[in-house]
């Protein structure tokens, strides 16, 4: 059910487009650091207020990735869909990339939202927007411990 109500997002995010979105707001809360250090791996549950559905997420992501460079890779193992984050220029302290979805069966995934991300110590800020800017999912990831 996710699945299909996922597509009909992907219908109406497709023909939108503005200006990005804003950063995240940090007001009455501790000061937010930047990206977590390199090749950490995050995992947690996204959510999508819209279609009241949930999925998993899996992100790798380096901190030395330039502008323009891949951030890291992005997956979500129950939608089966998989891509890459390419670094865009950091909101202030929050970290901003596109998603290039490279792998998106029957087209179930929004290809080409951006990701803003905020380091929140044991956790990871996560924020999905369609290209309009409109908030489109949001996430807490936790840093995956090692096998």
């Amino acid at each position: 059910m996710a699945v299909r109500i996922w597509t009909a997002v992907v219908v109406a995010g497709c023909f939108r487009s503005a200006p990005p979105p804003p950063p995240i707001s940090n007001a009455g809360g501790p000061a937010p650091r930047s990206v977590p250090r390199s090749l950490e791996i995050w995992e947690g549950t996204g959510y999508q207020p819209d279609a009241d559905s949930t999925w998993a997420i899996e992100l790798r992501i380096r901190r030395d990735a330039t502008v323009g460079a891949q951030l890291g890779t992005i997956e979500y193992p129950s939608l089966g869909c998989a891509g890459e984050l390419i670094r865009a220029p950091d909101r202030g302290t929050t970290v901003v990339a596109t998603e290039r979805l490279t792998v998106n069966p029957d087209g179930a995934c929004v290809d080409g939202g951006t990701i803003v991300l905020r380091d929140a110590g044991d956790a990871l800020d996560w924020r999905w927007y369609y290209t309009n800017g409109e908030q489109g999912a949001t996430a807490t990831l936790r840093r995956k411990p090692p096998p």
